[in-house]
């Protein structure tokens, strides 16, 4: 008993100086905070990921887009024409700028006009009748452009905007029918067949939406103004001013 109470007492005189040092690793709170609380990803590499960083899209990396469109076009003092095609796009770097094409064919439209009939003989009465000319027009677009993002880049999700530019061409052709007149005593100068063919330069706006970088659904409005002058010389005008609507969709690689 008499070794123990010894060896106790021997124990308690033995003590640990405060400048040897001595401490537990992270024995402050904020220690203790980044030892046990979570860690949250950083914000970097979450707008890296949601760009497309490693990915092909935004970022550095190049985007390709193939798709759909529907269009309406109203050349100015005819009818509604609807349409549909495809379209490409070619975005280097993924950002702003992009490069799109489009090529549409427009289903048939049927528009009505008035013209005249012209009696053969010189002894018909009356000398000249109004007839009614049926045409039915189809054709296509072909469109190349530029187009500049105005809210977000191209790569990125969600609603974007952008204003484009284009150059393209545009042919029709309408098949004649004339009615409402006799035919066995007047005659017509319509032609059976006619055909239109045109350059304009146009441009417009538009908005995108963008599901995972990767599924787009656009609406854009144009205005297409013909071009009179090709290469330095002057060409009849053919095709009229015109609006045009489009609808579409378009998948990126």
């Amino acid at each position: 008993m008499k070794k123990q109470l010894l060896l106790l007492a021997l124990l308690l005189s033995i003590t640990v100086p405060a400048s040897a040092g001595f401490s537990i690793p992270g024995n402050s709170d904020s220690d203790y905070e980044s030892l046990f609380k979570p860690k949250k990803k950083k914000k970097k590499n979450n707008f890296a990921k949601k760009r497309g960083v490693g990915h092909g899209h935004g970022g550095g990396g190049t985007a390709f887009g193939v798709g759909v469109q529907s269009s309406a076009l109203k050349l100015l003092g005819n009818k509604m024409l609807i349409g549909f095609g495809l379209n490409g796009l070619y975005a280097p770097g993924g950002g702003k700028n992009a490069f799109f094409t489009d090529f549409t064919y427009y289903m048939p439209g049927i528009q009505t006009s008035t013209d005249y009939g012209y009696a053969y003989s010189s002894l018909t009465e009356p000398s000249e009748v109004t007839v009614q000319v049926q045409t039915k027009i189809t054709g296509f677009g072909f469109r190349i452009g530029y187009k500049r993002y105005l809210i977000h880049e191209v790569s990125e999700e969600g609603f974007k905007m952008y204003f484009q530019a284009a150059v393209g061409v545009m042919a029709f052709k309408g098949t004649n029918t004339t009615t409402g007149y006799d035919k066995s005593e007047y005659y017509t100068v319509v032609e059976p067949v006619s055909a239109a063919v045109g350059y304009p330069i146009g441009g417009g706006l538009g908005f995108e939406y963008s599901i995972r970088s990767k599924i787009n659904i656009y609406l854009e409005g144009n205005i297409n103004i013909p071009a009179n002058t090709v290469n330095g010389e002057q060409i009849e005008v053919q095709i009229p001013v015109s609006a045009q609507g489009v609808f579409g969709l378009r998948y990126h690689f």
